[in-house]
């Protein structure tokens, strides 16, 4: 009985001893003190002036502490059109949202600017666009703008400047009203010295300094309905227009929705047809090869398609059809 009675005071001793060496240790008191510092240490972090790096060097969000991932060439939604600059140094991709300058090697954002600034409201790809165009020294490129004006920007910075074009070359009727129509295309000459702007009544050139040189008019029979149940979603923007330069400057290739299926080849001197090439389906997108000496084309049937300028001959063809549960 004795011996029971030291083995209990001998635990009871040893518990006392246990906790008062808890309430008097650091060690066992550090955990709440640690948390308090990783508190206030977070909460310095979360609300920091200055923006936290991600892995590769660009900004977080306030109060993002990573990201999965990367923003670099990533352009918000869909892209309808993009250019690289004849140095490659440079990708411009644009949208009915943003226009974006991409630095090729890094893919950094180099600067951003509000599309709906400066151009028209673009819902999606359609007949007769072309609305980035470099200079061939890649410090400038153009695209077309409200108001009758073409936009030269600065490759690298984002500085942008208007150029008023004069003598508008046609007017559009919409709804019983006259309105100039937008600009859908541009295209810069090799010198630099002029420039092509294609809208729904005709391509015309002009000087850097908007004034106008001479004007190709479309007029087609049975105009498109802007907007409309068009069959060909390619078309849903209506009438178009559009030129693009020879590598010499002497030739401007047009296609306008009078001829779908053609392309007019036209003297930049004195805006007269000189000859004209029949495609096998509707132009979507068309360029010359670096010597000028074809012309190659993509078509409404998925076909790409080479053309000789010398005799205006098809010299070359792929066509890759959708696949036939996609959509047309």
């Amino acid at each position: 009985m004795r011996d029971d009675s030291n083995a209990g005071q001998m635990a009871l001793a040893l518990l006392l001893a246990l906790a008062a060496w808890g309430i008097a240790s650091p060690t066992l008191a550090q955990p709440q003190t640690d948390y308090v510092n990783a508190n206030a240490t977070l909460e310095t972090f979360l609300n920091r002036e200055q923006p936290e790096l991600d892995a590769i060097g660009d900004p977080l969000p306030r109060r993002a502490v990573m990201r999965f991932g990367t923003e670099r060439f990533q352009h918000p939604s869909s892209v309808i059109a993009m250019e690289l600059s004849p140095d490659e140094a440079t990708l411009i991709t644009l949208n009915s949202e943003a226009i974006i300058a991409w630095d090729t090697v890094t893919g950094a954002e180099l600067w951003r600017r509000d599309w709906r600034d400066y151009g028209q409201h673009i819902i999606g790809p359609a007949y007769g666009q072309r609305f980035l165009t470099f200079a061939g020294n890649s410090s400038q490129f153009f695209t077309p703008g409200t108001n009758n004006q073409v936009h030269a920007w600065s490759t690298r910075s984002g500085q942008v400047e208007s150029i008023q074009l004069t003598d508008q070359a046609g007017i559009l009727q919409l709804f019983g009203a006259p309105r100039i129509a937008s600009f859908t295309s541009v295209d810069l000459s090799p010198d630099g010295d002029f420039l092509l702007a294609g809208n729904s009544v005709g391509v015309s050139q002009y000087t850097l300094q908007g004034k106008r040189q001479w004007n190709l008019e479309n007029k087609p029979d049975v105009p498109l309905e802007l907007g409309g149940d068009n069959r060909d979603r390619l078309s849903f923007a209506g009438d178009y227009s559009t030129g693009i330069y020879s590598p010499d400057g002497k030739l401007v290739a047009v296609h306008r929705s009078q001829y779908p299926n053609r392309i007019s080849l036209v003297s930049s001197e004195s805006g007269k047809i000189v000859s004209g090439i029949a495609t096998r389906d509707i132009v979507v997108r068309m360029t010359f090869s670096p010597d000028g000496s074809s012309l190659f084309t993509t078509e409404r049937d998925c076909g790409i398609r080479r053309y000789s300028l010398q005799d205006q001959n098809l010299t070359w063809e792929l066509v890759v059809p959708p696949d036939e549960k996609g959509a047309e």
